[in-house]
């Protein structure tokens, strides 16, 4: 894609560069904090005890084999929900959505999986 931005003005091309650079954020998040399943069920919560507070939310989950307590979580996305590695876990959850609150990347960040 930035190769067919030569023809665009300076403005195009930045809104564009953008675009791309939160599109490959998700490409995985890292989150450096260890965090406690508050709520399961449709919705998966998990909370960090640090302060301020931060959140990993997936929401409309249909299938989620999740630990109680997870250390600096790795999240992608994959065809109907999410990849998320930890230390010694590893696990797909099925889900419309996830939410971060208090990411180390100025979120929150929400996505929802194509598909």
């Amino acid at each position: 894609m930035r190769d067919d931005l030569a023809g665009e003005t300076e403005h195009v091309r930045s809104l564009v560069l953008e675009l791309v650079a939160m599109a490959e954020g998700w490409a995985d998040v890292f989150l450096p904090w260890r965090f406690t399943l508050a709520e399961n069920g449709e919705t998966v919560r998990y909370r960090s005890s640090e302060e301020p507070v931060r959140e990993v939310v997936f929401g409309g989950v249909r299938a989620a084999d999740l630990p109680a307590e997870v250390n600096s979580l790795r999240i992608s996305p994959m065809p109907g929900g999410y990849e998320v590695r930890s230390v010694r876990f590893q696990a797909a959850v099925t889900a419309a959505s996830l939410h971060v609150l208090g990411d180390p990347y100025n979120g929150p960040l929400e996505h929802r999986p194509a598909g």
